[in-house]
Order: structure tokens, then sequence, then C-alpha cells
């Protein structure tokens, strides 16, 4: 890679919650879905985690992280599902871990399920 092709910037256009119908059981599913656009000039490997904490307990849920892969320019989204059982006021903190662990990107936003 030459040293002008070398800028791997990654970072969160939007962090939101979504519901949908499960089409078979008619049951709502919940979802926090993070955006996230490659800035850079180089292709980029990345893993995407999202963690919530209950406001009123301080306790912390880790969902399972996603690996990423974009081209410069590209935008993707991830997609956490919510377990059933929160309800709440949450705060709600996306990470993107940008090649090396030094390179992270931190997203954070309200929720109340």
């Amino acid at each position: 890679t030459l040293a002008s092709n070398s800028n791997e910037d990654l970072d969160f256009t939007a962090i939101d919650f979504v519901t949908k119908k499960d089409e078979k059981t008619g049951a709502e599913q919940r979802f926090v879905t993070a955006k996230i656009k490659n800035l850079g000039n180089v292709n980029s490997d990345s893993t995407v985690e999202f963690e919530l904490m209950d406001k009123s307990t301080g306790a912390e849920i880790k969902l399972n992280p996603q690996a990423i892969s974009m081209m410069p320019g590209a935008e993707q989204i991830a997609t956490f599902p919510i377990p059933t059982q929160l309800k709440g006021a949450y705060k709600g903190v996306a990470i993107i871990r940008v090649g090396t662990e030094a390179n992270v990107r931190v997203g954070e936003k309200e929720f109340n399920f």
C-alpha cells in the first residue's frame, strides 16, 4: 500500500432502534442498527461491538460483535438483536475497532425499551 493510500477511517453515521414483525410468528422483534461509513481510502476489516447499560442498575449487556469489511466510500449497517426481556432505560454504546486496537470509534445513544 502506498503511503498516500493508507487512511483507514470508519465512523458511525446513525444509530437507531427498529422493530419488525416476525413473518412466521407475528411476534415483535427489536434491533439496534449502527450505520457505518468508510471515510478512508483503503479497504477496512473491522469489528463492530454493541453494549447496553441499564440506567437504573448499571448492569451491562454485551451483544455479539460483528465483523465487517468495507471498501472506501461504502456504507454498511450492523444489526444487533435486542433481548426481549430488556425493559426500561438503557444507554447504548457502539464501538468500531478499526484494524489495530488503538484505532477505535465510539457512538452513544439513549434507548427506552
